[in-house]
């Protein structure tokens, strides 16, 4: 989670503000000024975003979540891809950084640092093409893909009722075991469950920002998150209390003096933390 955000005053007297509170009215306002501050966005103003979130953390709950955020969308605010969550506000990033760096600014490298660690989603390289100039970025990921559009409470109260045939008609079928051959569990309903692993790591970035970052994500660690998912931690809210509760921790996160014959302090990166005897020991406190 970032330490803080910034929201001019002249946001809510002139330009985008005044304009969303015009033509969106409350509810997209809120979720504007909500999409700036979300404790699960970053610098760049492209991160993973549930609307389920949005609506309890705001308080508008999922429909005027959603009515807010389809209003943003409409008004030029930000974008949304419904299949990975994911929003870009387009503008964010001047605001949080600047309008521009010059090319010798530290900065620079961290924010293409920043961006070679987002996960994989449908706006990279339109990310990459509206700050290249400003920021001197020189890796450009990502394919122009369209993003999936915001689904209307219709498609979705349609796409569960789809979902619920299949479900019927697969409790009819028989499974020769609980997996896939993707390794992704099935229920014995025909059920996939699947695992957003991309969404554990970029909430490893966020959490625990003094750490190493994971610049690839590679299989085995893929595998190694998916274990513990599995296992211990099911659900997006056991990662992060998770993750919390290492950063809470002095040694885990460097801030501990190394002791001889190490010259370096202690970092826990994310293949140590899922390791499994590792993650035991953090949760019995036996690691330092």
């Amino acid at each position: 989670m970032r330490d803080y955000a910034k929201v001019m005053p002249k946001f809510w007297l002139s330009g985008t503000g005044k304009e969303i509170r015009r033509q969106g009215g409350p509810e997209a306002l809120l979720v504007a000024v909500y999409l700036m501050t979300s404790p699960h966005s970053n610098m760049l103003g492209l991160y993973i975003q549930p609307i389920e979130y949005m609506g309890y953390e705001t308080g508008l709950g999922l429909e005027g979540a959603r009515k807010g955020l389809e209003r943003c969308i409409e008004l030029g605010f930000c974008r949304y891809d419904d299949d990975t969550e994911t929003v870009w506000v387009l503008e964010m990033a001047k605001y949080q950084i600047a309008n521009e760096l010059k090319a010798s600014d530290n900065r620079c490298a961290g924010i293409q640092k920043d961006y070679d660690a987002l996960h994989d989603n449908p706006f990279l390289a339109s990310f990459f093409d509206a700050y290249r100039h400003a920021y001197h970025l020189t890796n450009r990921r990502g394919s122009e893909a369209p993003p999936k559009p915001l689904r209307s409470q219709e498609q979705e109260q349609e796409q569960e009722q789809e979902q619920e045939q299949a479900l019927s008609h697969a409790d009819a079928c028989s499974y020769p075991n609980d997996s896939d051959l993707l390794g992704d569990d099935v229920a014995r309903t025909g059920k996939r469950s699947v695992i957003p692993v991309e969404r554990v790591v970029a909430l490893y970035h966020e959490v625990l920002p003094r750490n190493t970052r994971c610049e690839k994500l590679t299989a085995k660690r893929r595998g190694h998150i998916q274990a513990r998912w599995r296992s211990d931690l099911p659900t997006l809210d056991a990662w992060r209390n998770f993750f919390t509760e290492v950063s809470q921790s002095q040694f885990l996160t460097g801030r501990v003096p190394p002791k001889p014959p190490r010259t370096t302090p202690f970092v826990a990166d994310i293949d140590w933390l899922i390791n499994e005897n590792n993650f035991v020991k953090v949760l019995e406190g036996k690691f330092s």
